[in-house]
């Protein structure tokens, strides 16, 4: 099973294909929601952006504080091409250790599928509490959001992300692309190591959605302004055996592959209409 948590894996995939790809939904089919949770002069961020048409498609919606990120060496130099008429920034860095942004430095994180590959990984429930915790730090202290767009759905996902206590959480469904093919998920119980297939199909179930969790930081302190804290003559407490900067998460997610298909061209499914966004009462 290919390991979508490793930086080897996307190298490989993007030596092997360089045209933009984009994981799920297009933003003309998105932006219906997403607009809402956006300001014109927001400071945004898109990681895990691969070579998705994204960031593009945001500056020019008006939105003139975009950048990118990615994992792969490979995608940003794609990337760097694409965006350089539109002077994008876009750099390679790591959700894990995002050690070249600043604290609070942006009104906006942007992930599509950049979640969902993390849970793929190998130590998935300790590396998504780091990238979240990652996430919250680069996060503007007032109202900053992490717009998560996702596969999962919420009984797989809230788990994790209502386990921030900095931000609150929202669930918006969104329809699958109208001729969304066959696929199947290919469920992994880490605990029970038992193995699970389940055939779905989006063109005969109406019901199957994508979601977009919007996390609003609601509880995080302002960054002192000024001034300097001084540690002389403090004594710094001795660190205990048993402490842990990470905890694992031992909840019930099972360790999820994005659907099969994805892999494929379906380029004309990722041209939904706003029509596709629902909410949760038409459910």
């Amino acid at each position: 099973m290919a390991d979508y948590g490793t930086a080897e894996y996307w190298e490989d995939r993007y030596r092997k294909d360089s045209n933009p790809y984009d994981w799920y939904q297009r933003w003309e089919s998105m932006k219906g929601v997403i607009k809402d949770y956006l300001k014109l002069d927001d400071k945004i961020l898109i990681i895990g952006n691969g070579t998705s048409r994204l960031p593009e498609e945001i500056y020019d919606e008006g939105y003139m504080g975009v950048e990118a990120m990615d994992i792969s060496t490979v995608a940003v130099e794609i990337m760097h091409e694409r965006l350089a008429s539109r002077n994008i920034p876009c750099q390679v860095s790591d959700v894990l250790d995002m050690y070249q942004y600043s604290d609070n430095g942006y009104d906006v994180i942007v992930d599509k599928g950049t979640f969902d590959s993390i849970l793929c990984g190998e130590n998935s429930h300790i590396n998504i509490d780091t990238m979240m915790r990652e996430l919250v730090r680069v996060l503007s202290y007032n109202k900053g959001r992490y717009i998560c767009i996702s596969y999962g759905q919420p009984n797989y996902r809230l788990n994790y992300l209502k386990s921030m206590k900095e931000w609150e959480v929202t669930t918006i469904p969104i329809k699958k692309p109208a001729n969304d093919q066959i696929y199947k998920l290919k469920n992994y119980n880490e605990d029970s190591g038992s193995q699970e297939n389940a055939s779905i199909s989006t063109s005969t179930r109406p019901d199957l959605y994508h979601y977009i969790y919007v996390c609003t930081v609601i509880n995080k302190e302002m960054p002192e302004v000024g001034g300097s804290l001084n540690f002389e003559n403090q004594e710094v407490p001795a660190a205990n055996a048993g402490d842990s900067e990470y905890l694992d998460n031992n909840g019930s997610e099972p360790n999820v592959e994005p659907p099969a298909d994805l892999e494929l061209d379906n380029e004309g499914g990722l041209h939904a209409s706003n029509e596709n966004i629902v909410t949760e009462n038409s459910l």
